[in-house]
């Protein structure tokens, strides 16, 4: 509430006026399709459809308003979208040329995969043997594997298939069951 306590009640009295307006023409409309009402339920369930008439009325409304805010320029949350910049007549053609470039894509890596012209970071396809994982880095349990893929040393198909391999040696370790 915004604290506008009048507008508040302004609003109320709207939406009953709208609720019992909708609930009288669904009643005349449920008594003639079915019957006369004669039972709480039958109320309650025509109270449930004027009450559902007058919010996708609401939301019809809304989505009006959302469009015509759209086509008047505003982006729905009643601020302005940013005006487009226009280069300056002043900039001599070489810089001009430059900003429209198009870029090269990169070819640094990020935790070991490369990045894509967009930005995003294709998925780390590292597949190397879950047995060579653990001798290189000295994996010895899941916490230490999980550690490993949050600093990108290991991608995630390789942190499964250690976590679960060394979970699966503690519990032979320890003695617990393990079907083969």
């Amino acid at each position: 509430m915004n604290g506008n306590l009048s507008q508040v009640v302004q609003d109320a009295q709207r939406l009953a006026t709208a609720v019992f307006d909708v609930y009288r023409t669904t009643t005349k409309e449920y008594e003639r399709a079915i019957g006369p009402i004669v039972s709480p339920e039958q109320q309650k369930t025509v109270l449930d459809v004027a009450l559902a008439c007058v919010g996708i009325a609401n939301k019809e409304q809304r989505v009006e308003k959302f469009r015509e805010d759209r086509k008047n320029g505003h982006n729905g949350n009643g601020h302005q979208p940013p005006k487009p910049k226009v280069i300056s007549e002043t900039k001599p053609a070489e810089a001009v040329e430059k900003e429209t470039e198009t870029p090269k894509p990169e070819t640094a890596t990020n935790g070991g995969t490369p990045m894509a012209q967009s930005g995003y970071r294709q998925r780390d396809t590292r597949d190397r043997p879950t047995e060579q994982l653990i001798k290189e880095l000295n994996i010895k349990s899941p916490a230490q594997a999980g550690f490993l893929r949050a600093r990108k040393e290991i991608s995630y198909i390789e942190w499964q298939r250690v976590r679960d391999y060394v979970s699966l040696q503690e519990i032979r370790g320890a003695g617990g069951f393990t079907r083969s």
